[in-house]
């Protein structure tokens, strides 16, 4: 970052007041110690200035969760100016937020080249959140060792998180910048040990992140119709295979044991917590590893491919082996399959963590309409459902996870479920803030307040993309489905639809569509 005069970062506030005789306050929520300086009208922190503003406050008092700036009588316009940094920092006069505003206007429309118009819709607040997301994801690239990589985490904990980078990636590959989701690969592949082992969380046993890369790298190599690039890659595939490989070998050892040939207890995530026998590292390895045998297939190793698929023909049924015996039904009649094994007695929550069952169906395409234990749980979802979210699939008893109606949307448009994606859809579009971002999980309307959830979710504006792109664009097979699920809303006179150069599996696809 820019340090100016040994400040790391500045933040302004601009407020405006009409009327006459305002006399307006400042109130600032710390727990910080602070000393308020009657000369400057500023408060300071550790002899150094931290807030100040213009005009200068006249008078300050403590409050019981912080302190009150008084401003002087008839004040049309403040400007208050916080000051991040070094405690001997000195106080250097604040930015003049016009030119400011061009510049950041400047960078984001011109600077950054971001794929805007690639995808232009007849709804105007779908659009703007479409733009909105493009730019929220590239605001979350950031450099890290000299590199640009996706850190979609939210503010409280940023990070390079596999499991919601793999989106971030291939929400950028849809929308064409093909630059952004090839470093985000290197950077998995960076953290690939010698064993194969994908290790971005630890020291928590997060299964899957290996599993992501494996999927990520023939994702990557389809969308770009580049199997070189794949095969200059190919190491990194082989020590993932190598590792999930070993990680069935140690759930081996024991016949008794719960996880027998499939994968060690690890974290599920998604609102179930600790190290548990589960089936999330057993998906994600399922989806894993069919992608390694057709990324095989794509750059002609046969024999892999051969060796591959038995591998996952020994895993699958190991899979229903330990399925057979943890499938539940709930009071409904509907069979589903606890992301925990080998649970008995009540299950209040079986739609807790199931967003990698989605997962499974799509875009893993491992299970489908003819396995009782995914369609039972699509109808759990819909029967556990408020403002169009699924009720309780998150940490937040009582409440939704918005993005989760990606993972959902996305398993119903692949079994063929056109109405349901589309309204999982704009039920996303309906939880976005004013500000279009999401929040991480919150309370349906009328249920009071309480925590929301990590704010912003930016891996919500990854979903939003995901899933809007493939209710216009979907491959199946050696089939390109051009508009599979439009929102019939968009059909009216003068609508206008666009899809410029978005890669797909067939090669980069213009469309448009005039009412």
């Amino acid at each position: 970052p820019h340090v100016h005069r040994g400040l790391v970062r500045q933040v302004r506030v601009v407020a405006s007041f009409r009327g006459s005789n305002i006399a307006p306050v400042t109130h600032i929520k710390t727990n910080r110690d602070l000393t308020f300086d009657v000369q400057t009208g500023t408060l300071g922190f550790l002899g150094a200035p931290f807030v100040a503003s213009h005009p200068p406050a006249v008078s300050a008092r403590k409050t019981d969760d912080g302190w009150l700036l008084e401003l002087p009588d008839n004040t049309a316009r403040v400007e208050v100016v916080t000051f991040h940094g070094n405690r001997d920092a000195v106080q250097a006069e604040p930015p003049q937020l016009q030119p400011e505003l061009q510049k950041n206007l400047r960078y984001w429309n011109d600077d950054a080249r971001l794929p805007w118009g690639r995808i232009r819709v007849p709804e105007v607040r779908v659009d703007a959140l479409l733009d909105a997301s493009i730019r929220t994801l590239h605001q979350v690239r950031e450099y890290v060792d000299g590199y640009p990589q996706f850190q979609p985490g939210p503010s409280v904990y940023r990070g390079f998180w596999a499991s919601d980078g793999i989106w971030d990636a291939d929400a950028a590959l849809m929308t064409g910048d093909i630059a952004s989701a090839q470093f985000t690969v290197d950077r998995l592949i960076e953290h690939q040990n010698e064993n194969g082992r994908v290790e971005i969380m630890s020291p928590t046993l997060l299964h899957r992140e290996t599993a992501h890369l494996m999927w990520l790298l023939l994702r990557f190599a389809k969308l770009t119709q580049d199997p070189d690039w794949l095969q200059e890659r190919w190491q990194a595939m082989e020590k993932a295979v190598m590792h999930y490989r070993d990680l069935r070998r140690q759930a081996s050892r024991d016949p008794n044991a719960l996880y027998f040939g499939l994968t060690p207890p690890g974290l599920t995530d998604g609102g179930i917590g600790g190290i548990n026998a589960e089936y999330g590292g057993v998906y994600w390895g399922l989806i894993g590893l069919k992608a390694a045998i057709d990324a095989a297939q794509m750059v002609g190793r046969a024999e892999q491919a051969q060796a591959w698929q038995a591998e996952f023909d020994d895993f699958l049924a190991a899979f229903r082996r330990a399925a057979e015996r943890d499938l539940r039904t709930d009071e409904n009649g509907n069979v589903f399959l606890p992301m925990k094994m080998g649970l008995t007695g009540d299950i209040p929550f079986p739609q807790r963590g199931q967003g990698q069952l989605c997962h499974t169906v799509f875009p893993g395409k491992v299970f489908g309409a003819n396995d009782a234990f995914v369609t039972g749980m699509l109808k759990i979802f819909d029967q556990n459902m408020a403002e169009g979210l699924v009720l309780d699939a998150g940490w937040l008893k009582g409440g939704v996870w918005p993005f989760f109606a990606a993972h959902r949307g996305l398993a119903e448009l692949w079994l063929g479920r056109a109405e349901k994606a589309q309204a999982a859809l704009f039920a996303l579009v309906d939880h976005a803030t004013p500000t279009l971002i999401w929040v991480e999980e919150q309370s349906p309307q009328g249920k009071g307040t309480r925590i929301a959830g990590d704010s912003p979710q930016t891996n919500a504006n990854a979903q939003i993309i995901r899933l809007l792109r493939h209710l216009l664009i979907l491959e199946r097979g050696d089939d390109l489905h051009l508009l599979p699920a439009l929102p019939p809303h968009w059909l009216h006179p003068n609508a206008e639809l666009a899809l410029d150069r978005l890669p797909t599996e067939f090669g980069e696809l213009t469309l448009r569509l005039r009412v």
